[in-house]
């Protein structure tokens, strides 16, 4: 896209609230907050990715020339070493044109490579002339929504609601089948004379084990909340924290293979202590309803858990419950009880607490 369409559209959106950063990327993300490379950091609930999808990670094995982790293919669309023999298109592919320019993986590109490979492939079988890949494109189009666009066709260059029709136009030319035409075409006109109709649909998570990441100094329950979740960290360390008397006391620090939580679940009360990341972490989340399932259905899964409550249960007061904790450093077991591990009832990931 050209320098002023580019600056169009950034104008367009920044007029619409729309922040805008430049030159950086995306680190990691948390429940909480975006985390860049430059180090900044955006307080965020919600994260939408539009990053393109990565090369298939089978093309690495492929014992043949690459630029940049693509195949590298030659203006027939035949790869290099394989001439003849071997054809590839599409956007695992590095292509140049007859007159040298770089191919960008558009669907309009994608088609002429398809037509491209098969007269060439026919060629190779049947005899006859080979074809070279010389299509530059036919132009940019780009949408911005509320009737605006950018938009580049044949070198000239356009943007606001004309281009916003242009755009609309020239996909409404790529639907196959009359009667789709017609279709969208009265759907978009519906559009345009009355506001969409608006429905909230009931959104239910269902249950499931996934994973999570956490950077140091995010928490990841604190003392009180309802217990929904067991974890297991895969990578990183925690810290367990108590609050006695009004003040924050270390309890354990928590590494790779421990698992926590499961305390609350199993007695049906709020969470006893408060966990922090130390380090930044991966944990793997069993939720309430999978971890049940599982207990149900593996007795000896339930076991290790039923054991680990236990024991970390007997570190603290006779009198335990979600108003006391186990001491700092109860005698025989300063932090053990709350190193358990998966598969290993005895072992411990944590050490004691600085």
């Amino acid at each position: 896209m050209s320098e002023t369409l580019a600056t169009f559209a950034e104008r367009i959106l920044h007029k619409r609230g729309v922040e805008i950063i430049l030159n950086d990327r995306l680190k990691a993300a948390t429940a909480e907050k975006a985390i860049l490379q430059s180090g900044a950091e955006i307080p965020c609930k919600t994260l939408i990715s539009t990053v393109p999808s990565a090369l298939p990670p089978v093309l690495q094995s492929l014992d043949c020339a690459k630029e940049r982790g693509k195949l590298l293919v030659d203006t027939a669309l035949e790869l290099r070493g394989y001439e003849g023999r071997v054809w590839a298109l599409g956007d695992c592919t590095a292509i140049k044109t007859v007159v040298g320019g770089q191919v960008p993986p558009t669907a309009q590109h994608a088609v002429r490579e398809a037509t491209t490979a098969a007269i060439n492939i026919a060629a190779a079988v049947r005899g006859g002339r080979r074809v070279e890949f010389g299509f530059e494109g036919l132009g940019t189009l780009g949408s911005l929504g509320s009737g605006a666009a950018v938009a580049e066709i044949f070198g000239v260059k356009t943007s606001g609601l004309l281009a916003w029709f242009l755009w609309r136009g020239i996909y409404l030319m790529k639907m196959p089948g009359l009667n789709r035409k017609v279709r969208i075409a009265a759907d978009w006109l519906l559009h345009l004379l009355f506001p969409p109709e608006l429905a909230q649909t009931k959104l239910a998570s269902e249950p499931g084990i996934r994973n999570q990441h956490f950077e140091a100094g995010d928490v990841i329950f604190r003392q009180g909340d309802l217990g929904d979740s067991v974890y297991v960290i895969e990578e990183g360390e925690c810290e367990v924290f108590c609050e006695r008397k009004g003040e924050q006391e270390l309890l354990a620090i928590l590494g790779r293979g421990a698992c926590f939580g499961e305390m609350a679940l199993l007695s049906d009360r709020t969470r006893s202590a408060t966990l922090c990341a130390r380090t930044a972490m991966d944990v793997l989340i069993i939720p309430k309803a999978d971890f049940n399932k599982l207990r149900q259905s593996v007795p000896a899964f339930g076991d290790v858990f039923t054991e680990l409550a236990t024991r970390r249960a007997e570190a603290g007061s006779p009198h335990f419950s979600t108003e006391h904790c186990m001491p700092a450093s109860p005698p025989g077991m300063p932090t053990e009880a709350w190193g358990g591990k998966l598969g290993s009832r005895r072992s411990s990931s944590t050490r004691a607490p600085p």
